[in-house]
């Protein structure tokens, strides 16, 4: 409900969906989202042009770069230079999209960095040497990867 209500709330800027949402995120501002939908809902109201509550969007996004900041530095540590090479593809492309937003943010050299060994290693730099599977059988996971690679691009022609 909390995901309608913001994509509710950034289409017509009603005030019957800024109360939902600030119902919800006066019990859940500062939790860990896991589950992607409610990811998502966090990341389209921080980003909303509507009017939002700074207090709950500060919260989000404290919270939103801590998580970023520990994948960062598991990426720093493993092996292909992912936050861990045994996860499954869908959630490593998931952690990349967060990282990606979090860098379009704050654009921090590092995470530019870390995009970039994400890419490398969808495209074989992984146990497997090969491009993940998931990515071929999953449109949305595909084209996820595509936006980040032309945004990868995009960004080495401004270098």
């Amino acid at each position: 409900m909390f995901r309608a209500a913001v994509e509710m709330y950034r289409a017509t800027g009603y005030g019957v969906y800024g109360d939902i949402i600030n119902a919800y995120l006066k019990d859940n501002a500062d939790k860990d989202y896991e589950e992607r939908i409610a990811l998502d809902g966090a990341i389209v109201y921080m980003s909303s042009t509507r009017n939002t509550n700074v207090t709950y969007c500060t919260k989000l996004m404290e919270h939103y770069m801590s998580r970023t900041e520990d994948k960062s530095n598991s990426a720093n540590a493993s092996r292909y230079l992912v936050e861990s090479g045994d996860r499954e593809e869908s959630v490593l492309l998931r952690n990349l999209v967060e990282l990606v937003i979090v860098d379009y943010i704050i654009s921090n050299q590092e995470y530019a960095t870390i995009e970039k060994n994400y890419l490398h290693y969808f495209c074989g730099r992984n146990p497997r040497s090969e491009i993940c599977s998931e990515l071929s059988h999953n449109p949305d996971a595909y084209a996820e990867f595509i936006v980040l690679l032309y945004k990868l691009s995009l960004s080495k022609e401004g270098e």
